[in-house]
């Protein structure tokens, strides 16, 4: 999977699109995030960037962004 797949996926089920950022950080969000080497997820809340994880590829990135926002309460329509 990767980012445009997610998008749609996401979009899919009803996830707010105000629950999560594919591009950077985004306040009291869900973040995507790409560097040099590796994938990170993680949320995003006073400029703290809480419970990251690293992923080697994008595809472990958008799966494991995508299990935390379907079990998040507060992410759905």
């Amino acid at each position: 999977m990767n980012k445009e797949k997610l998008k749609l996926k996401l979009v899919e089920e009803g996830i707010r699109e105000e629950a999560y950022c594919l591009d950077g950080d985004k306040l009291d969000a869900y973040c995507l995030n790409n560097s040099y080497k590796d994938w990170s997820v993680y949320f995003f809340e006073r400029g703290l960037r809480i419970g990251k994880k690293n992923f080697e590829s994008e595809s472990e990135a958008c799966e494991y962004l995508l299990s935390e926002l379907m079990e998040g309460e507060t992410c759905h329509l």
